[in-house]
């Protein structure tokens, strides 16, 4: 059984997965809102959705920064 979560199945899910994380990071990033998800399936959804808050988190640290520098 161990053999099959290192196998090709677990790389592929693993890269699903990453993509997943950067697209929703990259939309976050933009300052778009989290109501677009492209997923229907219920993991890589998650995925997305941690990545967009990661991506919304840095995008309001440097929208943060500018409004502060241009005061």
């Amino acid at each position: 059984m161990e053999e099959a979560m290192n196998g090709p199945e677990a790389q592929d899910q693993n890269a699903a997965r990453e993509k997943a994380y950067n697209r929703g990071c990259m939309w976050g990033m933009s300052g778009n809102d989290d109501s677009h998800c492209p997923y229907q399936d219920e993991e890589l959804a998650r995925w997305w959705l941690i990545g967009w808050q990661d991506g919304h988190s840095a995008w309001q640290d440097r929208s943060d920064q500018q409004t502060k520098a241009s005061c």
